[in-house]
């Protein structure tokens, strides 16, 4: 009878210092984080990426942050006033092969 108790699960967990599973094992080792310590930094990381916009902000606003309290953002100038998007050279006429052809075809007839 006595080798029969020994047997039972409930003996092999209760004894003192050793974890009752795999998980708690695991996490003793102190290299596995919860998914909550994984996802924290990211969401400060992406609240912080967020108050930067106006766009941003109004979201946070809608989740229901207080974005009245944040400083002003500065004025920001448009891409388009300060990328220049051509380099001012025209673009040739005859850009086609066709367009190019033609001359041609006119000197030889």
């Amino acid at each position: 009878e006595q080798g029969a108790q020994s047997q039972s699960p409930s003996s092999s967990s209760s004894q003192p210092g050793r974890p009752s599973s795999k998980g708690l094992a695991l996490k003793s080792c102190g290299g596995i984080n919860d998914l909550s310590e994984l996802v924290s930094p990211h969401y400060n990381i992406q609240e912080a990426r967020l108050r930067t916009t106006p766009a941003g902000r109004s979201i946070l606003a809608k989740l229901g942050y207080a974005v009245h309290d944040l400083p002003e953002l500065p004025q920001q100038t448009p891409p388009w006033e300060h990328i220049v998007l051509t380099d001012g050279t025209p673009l040739p006429q005859r850009i086609q092969s066709t367009g190019r052809r033609l001359p041609l075809k006119r000197r030889h007839l």
